[in-house]
């Protein structure tokens, strides 16, 4: 899980630097490259 650092936004990193997120609300979430995906990384979680 990858989070903004004010919160406002989370993204699911899926490899191979991609992000699954959608990039604003109402839009089809999708996997985009994270260098282009608006969302610097500041920390992220590993599940499981």
């Amino acid at each position: 899980i990858i989070m903004r650092s004010d919160l406002s936004h989370v993204g699911f990193y899926a490899g191979n630097g991609q992000i699954l997120h959608a990039p604003k609300p109402g839009a089809t979430v999708r996997y985009e490259p994270i260098s282009t995906s608006g969302m610097p990384f500041m920390w992220g979680v590993r599940i499981g």
